[in-house]
């Protein structure tokens, strides 16, 4: 008992403040983003927790560790965790949701906990210190940018990135003993680059970390190379090099290396600009985040030789070269290199974009704590110095730009409850975009308004070349003519969708359940079980497959296979779909207390 007291005892000394200023930023980062708790699901969520539905496999937990995920990609820990939460959830929304917020909560508690840890190794008053930790605290926590890997359930890859990046920059600074710092710190980037690919942005910025963090200066001489050989970085650094290589033999071992490299023939100068730009663009998201949100950013290639952004880098690069070398300010030559190399991953050093988007708002999550952290090592570093009035002025500027920020996560949180709201927003911000055009077709759609999108898939389509266009592209505007029961010329648009490059098998599987269902609704009867049965073996824990079969059994007057298929379906349906399910059978002739109860 004794014992017990004596630890009890000791925690509460250890617990401060600053610690409950730091659990009270966490309540109110998650109390902002509560209202996602209710939204649907958007984007890509469909397409592997609706469409593919592979988190209902009995073998999922296997698959999620040894299969790519969406073809190419190699994230096994997001991919588990998100694929076991649907998989005993029934994939619910709320449940999802609620957890993706905790995430992000639980990031910025811990901003505010390293943010002690960094600010207690200077000589600041208790006051100067709970600002400097509430100012960091809140900025990551209600920063612009990071609603959407907070609001969408997708976005829970960057979340567990951030996660376990977070946490080695945390045993870094509390760590003593070099051998286990390096351990604890490669191990958790391992456990990062198994979540995102991004990762790798966490060991080119280390270094500069602690340049800056450990207040030293890069000199290249015998002497600096001795003492470097001997610190307890080298240690750290060392083991995130054979983490690293740990992941890359997993990595070759389970998927190999897939890229999209579709901008690999841009000469130097256009390659040269476009990673000008990308930098450009992150940098002031990070900074003026309320300027161009948005979960698309397309890009023309290539970059106009006059672009500002890019020429604004070049400006900003060459006046830091200038202060570093006539000034010696050091520091902030470190502080601008640090974020550049967490964004260094995406940036397009290797010119990688997806669907012709320059830069994404969820690959700012990381260089967002590294902004965050290192302008308050700075602040405290440099704060005996700063004169009174600089201090109240700063401290005005922090609460304007938190307060800008706040209203901006408040209004945009919102556009992301579905994705009508999604689409609509980005169709408007960014009107070039074929993917925020795709999308919005598809949202409409959905929402009971295909007459309003049908004009605007045949516009996007006659944008592109025969050689451009996809089955995807056709495969949307079948489901238009669909919805709005022009039946006969949707099913001839389902089979056009067959002659153009299918992505994968799930967007087959579609394609042939268009076909069943427009000839069903045509009474076409005599090849639509051969289609859901080939559907159903490219896609077979799809619960619209099943949907279906259920649909024609009913036409062809099978009671108990209809029965049978309903069940499936809404054993394998979210909770939304099984509700739906249940009050549209019970308009039909079976029964519903006749039915199985929902169950995983």
């Amino acid at each position: 008992m004794s014992t017990t007291l004596f630890y009890f005892h000791k925690i509460q000394k250890q617990i401060t403040i600053d610690h409950c200023l730091a659990l009270s930023i966490t309540f109110i980062t998650f109390f902002v983003f509560s209202p996602a708790i209710n939204y649907d699901f958007v984007w890509d969520d469909a397409s592997y927790l609706l469409n593919d539905a592979a988190h209902l496999s009995p073998d999922f937990i296997s698959n999620a560790l040894t299969q790519p995920f969406l073809s190419s990609y190699y994230r096994p820990i997001p991919t588990l965790w998100i694929y076991a939460e649907a998989h005993y959830t029934s994939a619910s929304t709320v449940w999802m949701h609620t957890t993706s917020i905790m995430f992000h909560a639980f990031n910025t508690f811990l901003i505010c906990i390293i943010s002690i840890n960094i600010v207690k190794r200077y000589s600041l008053n208790k006051t100067s210190k709970s600002i400097l930790i509430l100012v960091a605290g809140l900025f990551f926590g209600l920063h612009p940018a990071t609603i959407e890997s907070a609001a969408w359930i997708s976005g829970r890859f960057d979340l567990l990135l951030t996660s376990f990046l977070l946490l080695a920059l945390y045993a870094d600074t509390t760590i003593i003993k070099a051998s286990t710092k390096a351990l604890t710190v490669g191990f958790c980037f391992f456990m990062a680059a198994l979540c995102k690919e991004m990762a790798l942005g966490f060991a080119l910025m280390l270094p500069f970390w602690h340049l800056l963090t450990l207040n030293r200066k890069l000199k290249l001489n015998i002497s600096t190379s001795r003492s470097f050989l001997s610190s307890p970085e080298l240690k750290t650094y060392c083991s995130i090099f054979l983490f690293g290589l740990l992941y890359l033999v997993i990595r070759y071992k389970t998927t190999g290396f897939n890229f999209s490299n579709v901008a690999a023939s841009i000469s130097l100068f256009d390659h040269s600009m476009l990673v000008l730009k990308a930098i450009g663009i992150y940098f002031r998201a990070i900074l003026l985040p309320f300027i161009n949100l948005s979960p698309t950013h397309h890009q023309d290639f290539p970059i106009p030789v006059t672009d500002i952004t890019s020429w604004s880098v070049v400006l900003l690069l060459s006046i830091i070269i200038i202060l570093h070398f006539s000034l010696k300010t050091h520091k902030l030559t470190y502080f601008i290199l640090a974020i550049a190399a967490s964004l260094l991953p995406v940036v397009h050093i290797i010119p990688l974009t997806i669907a012709g988007n320059i830069v994404h708002d969820r690959f700012l999550l990381f260089p967002i704590v590294v902004f965050t952290l290192l302008s308050l090592t700075l602040v405290a570093q440099n704060y005996q110095h700063i004169s009174t009035r600089s201090r109240i002025m700063g401290t005005l500027l922090a609460a304007i730009l938190l307060t800008v920020n706040t209203i901006n996560t408040n209004i945009t949180l919102p556009l992301w409850k579905s994705d009508l709201a999604l689409w609509s927003w980005a169709t408007k911000v960014d009107p070039k975009s074929g993917i925020a055009k795709l999308n919005y077709v598809i949202s409409l759609c959905n929402a009971g308004m295909p007459d309003e999108a049908l004009p605007l898939i045949n516009e996007h389509i006659d944008s592109f070349s025969e050689s451009e266009k996809s089955a995807n592209i056709i495969l949307t505007k079948a489901i238009c003519l669909e919805k709005s029961e022009n039946f006969k010329i949707a099913e001839d648009t389902f089979m056009l969708a067959l002659e153009y490059k299918i992505m994968n098998k799930e967007e087959y599987a579609r394609i042939l359940r268009g076909i069943a269902r427009t000839q069903l609704k045509r009474n076409k009867l005599d090849d639509i079980e051969h289609l859901l049965d080939k559907s159903q073996s490219l896609a077979p824990y799809t619960h619209a497959t099943y949907y279906n079969y259920y649909l024609y059994y009913v036409a062809t007057n099978e009671k108990q296979l209809a029965i049978e298929k309903i069940n499936i379906a809404i054993t394998l349906a979210t909770t939304k779909a099984q509700q739906d399910y249940y009050r549209e059978v019970k308009q039909d002739f079976i029964d519903t207390p006749s039915m199985n109860s929902p169950s995983k």
